[in-house]
């Protein structure tokens, strides 16, 4: 092939090209994007406040319980260490065992507790981020966007950054 010839078939792959290239970019034009943080709506909502403070009272009594176990084993271990110098084997070993079967106990219930507080944690973690997504959608709509975008946004200029106006309707 010629260099005359090689010309009119580069040009035309270039043009094609171009048009790939630039039938997206129209699309995208058309459709409006907004962003939101759903990190900061959680930790700033009312309704995450209400349901910590409400987790926090009913988990209170509990935590209380395990933290006076705790203190106690830790005295006990302490006066264990101490008194087994002049206590006799025996003694002494009744002692470090019933301590032993205490401190297990003691970490069983204390996995359990934070076993409890993990399922309660996500059932209003769920709560929330379904009351989120229903404003979230109620406003994009009102404010005519196409898409909402959530995690993994580095940066949105004010117009298309919804934070603000989706935790000022959650705190109505």
């Amino acid at each position: 092939m010629t260099m005359n010839a090689m010309k009119p078939a580069s040009l035309i792959s270039g043009l094609i090209l171009c048009l790939a290239l630039a039938v997206p970019s129209l699309a995208a034009a058309q459709t409006k994007v907004a962003v939101v943080n759903i990190a900061k709506i959680i930790t700033e909502a009312p309704q995450a406040r209400s349901a910590r403070d409400a987790m926090d009272k009913a988990f209170a009594s509990r935590r209380s319980e395990l933290e006076g176990e705790q203190k106690k084993l830790r005295e006990d271990a302490e006066r264990i260490k101490r008194d087994s110098d002049v206590a006799s084997e025996d003694e002494a070993k009744r002692m470090r065992e019933d301590w032993l079967k205490r401190q297990r106990d003691h970490t069983q219930r204390m996995a359990q507790y934070n076993q409890d507080v993990q399922v309660k944690e996500k059932e209003e973690l769920e709560k929330l981020r379904d009351q989120i997504v229903t404003i979230v959608e109620r406003v994009a709509k009102a404010k005519g966007f196409d898409l909402v975008l959530s995690d993994g946004v580095v940066y949105a200029a004010d117009p298309v950054n919804l934070t603000d106006t989706v935790l000022a309707e959650m705190k109505k």
